[in-house]
């Protein structure tokens, strides 16, 4: 039976924000040689590309944790899971009566676009002028009032943890129903926290479902690798669920099996040790 493999990024197959020369090298013979796999990622489009630069994945990559499916080689997105039209417009003006200040992932119809109106906020400037992990993302500051007509596919915030657990539970309480909401601490940024919003079909794992389908498989044929939280559902998912030894201890009591960390090229020579049988 034909196997696909899907891993995350940074923790799980990438340290340091890049691919070993390692695990690069073997990507591209793997995949010259029929392996069918992916990455699912909370990273933007840009960013993986510039990652995996020189590699031809025959799969779509799953990007924002699920907010878009897309074409590595040609850059476009194959399905956007945007957040239900009227929502946006409620779920911005209870930030507001929180006194937070957000970011926004939207679409324009041409373009990805991470947008924001308050520069001086820290959370807001660790993301768009220190942050790795929003690097290669194209921003935009703006009245984000003007942007909820557009497909607003995630709503970023970092704030303190009694600030965002006030907005998560007003969120859970008013708009539940059509958004997943995901609290949880920012191990890039002492002492902050994040709270993002995306449509209840914005998940990794419904992202993975989608791309079996087209595939034909199910997920008995299916293995991924995760090392965080946001990597929970398609670990509960997948027929066999691979976490780096170094994962949070949700992740790792779940595995089916542990693996050594990315600095070491775990999910690599995993995927070498079945797709080769050595």
């Amino acid at each position: 039976m034909s196997k696909v493999y899907i891993s995350d990024l940074d923790g799980t197959l990438i340290a340091n924000d890049s691919l070993s020369d390692f695990s690069r090298h073997n990507l591209i013979r793997m995949i010259n040689d029929g392996l069918l796999f992916t990455v699912a990622t909370g990273r933007g489009l840009s960013s993986i590309k510039k990652i995996f630069l020189g590699i031809d994945f025959r799969l779509p990559v799953i990007c924002y944790n699920g907010a878009f499916i897309s074409n590595l080689l040609t850059g476009n997105h194959v399905v956007t899971n945007s957040i239900c039209k009227t929502s946006p417009k409620i779920i911005y003006n209870i930030i507001v009566d929180c006194k937070l200040s957000p970011i926004f992932l939207i679409n324009d119809g041409s373009r990805d676009l991470i947008v924001y109106d308050n520069s001086r906020h820290v959370g807001v400037k660790w993301c768009t002028e220190d942050s790795e992990y929003f690097r290669d993302q194209e921003f935009m500051r703006t009245d984000l009032r003007k942007c909820l007509s557009f497909s607003v596919v995630r709503i970023i915030l970092i704030d303190s943890y009694d600030r965002l657990s006030y907005l998560n539970e007003r969120l859970l309480n008013e708009i539940n129903d059509v958004i997943d909401v995901y609290f949880y601490k920012n191990f890039y940024l002492e002492g902050y926290y994040w709270l993002t919003i995306t449509s209840r079909e914005a998940s990794k794992d419904k992202a993975i479902e989608v791309i079996l389908n087209w595939l034909g498989f199910d997920r008995m044929s299916l293995t991924v690798f995760g090392d965080h939280l946001n990597d929970l559902g398609m670990m509960k998912y997948a027929n066999i669920s691979v976490a780096p030894r170094d994962s949070v201890t949700e992740i790792r009591n779940i595995a089916s099996i542990i693996i050594p960390s990315a600095d070491e090229d775990g999910v690599v020579k995993y995927i070498m040790h079945e797709f080769y049988k050595y």
